[in-house]
């Protein structure tokens, strides 16, 4: 349903696989964090950032149990962790709450120190709060990479 943009169906399909997750014996982290992640995403895309929240916290929940599980796994999890908090910022401006998003911004560049696109979220935070200076330290630090 995402890929034909009917956040209604995708958001439903999301919520149904997570109620059959919920049925089984054994609890597969993965499965239940994708599902959470389905289902943020069509809620934010819906307007529904609250509630998109709430899926995107349990499936960070999800993806850090999976982590402690499967060490081997770590790389991807991470990206995931990094990926979703992204997400988290993204919606935190939306509703203007610009200082949790630069906390979830940072939250991700742990997970990974140079992510591209939290870089770029944390860029649009700044100068959305006129923070030129800071934009631009941003940039130099990560230009210095290379």
């Amino acid at each position: 349903a995402l890929w034909i943009n009917n956040w209604a169906v995708a958001q439903q399909a999301g919520l149904d696989a997570l109620k059959l997750l919920d049925v089984g014996h054994v609890k597969d982290c993965k499965s239940i964090s994708i599902a959470h992640t389905y289902v943020a995403e069509s809620c934010f895309r819906q307007g529904k950032l609250k509630e998109g929240m709430e899926h995107a916290m349990h499936a960070l929940e999800k993806q850090d149990e999976l982590a402690t599980r499967n060490q081997g796994e770590e790389n991807m999890a991470k990206a995931l962790r990094c990926a979703m908090c992204v997400n988290v910022a993204t919606a935190r401006i939306s509703m203007g709450d610009t200082q949790e998003a630069i906390h979830s911004i940072h939250k991700a560049l742990q997970y990974v120190p140079h992510s591209r696109e939290a870089i770029r979220a944390l860029l649009f935070v700044y100068l959305k709060q006129g923070n030129v200076d800071k934009a631009l330290e941003v940039l130099k630090r990560e230009m210095k990479r290379f």
